[in-house]
């Protein structure tokens, strides 16, 4: 083409397609973010709820002579449970869905796998979502601190 010097190019179209990839990763990212806000907010306030509930018991447990740095655990384990429970089940859902999406997409004429879960990155997600519940359950582990024995003394 260049010896009849016709040679065409589509700069233009590429960097339009890169910028609406940038757009779109960091809407994606915004989206993230404002999700991982709203799950370690309501994790946080559920958190403090359950002490809330428990506080009667909590207080029985200093009665019976547990240190506040045992009872501050209750609610730290809690969260970090309920992370890798949730966690768990987040990582499996997400194989099994990309194993019918890879099962749909190669039986369409497809050659290769286009949804892939590498297990570093399914390691990296729990541990991401037990670090947000050890911050979000802080709240309620300060709460358990103030739990004095006579609150036992006090329920009915």
């Amino acid at each position: 083409l260049r010896a009849e010097g016709e040679v065409f190019s589509r700069i233009e179209q590429v960097e339009t397609l890169l910028l609406l990839d940038r757009n779109l990763t960091n809407l994606f990212s915004l989206i993230a973010a404002l999700g991982a806000a709203g799950f370690m907010l309501s994790f946080g306030i559920g958190t403090w709820s359950i002490v809330e509930r428990k506080r009667f018991d909590l207080g029985l447990l200093r009665l019976m002579g547990a240190r506040k740095s045992e009872l501050v655990l209750y609610p730290l384990l809690y969260g970090e449970l309920v992370a890798v429970a949730g966690g768990g089940t987040a990582i499996g859902a997400a194989y099994l869905v990309g194993h019918l999406v890879n099962s749909v997409y190669i039986g369409s004429g497809g050659d290769r796998d286009i949804c892939v879960l590498a297990l570093d990155e399914a390691f990296l997600g729990l541990l991401a979502s037990m670090v947000a519940a050890a911050i979000a359950t802080v709240a309620a582990a300060m709460l358990s601190l103030k739990i004095s024995p006579a609150e036992s003394m006090h329920h009915g």
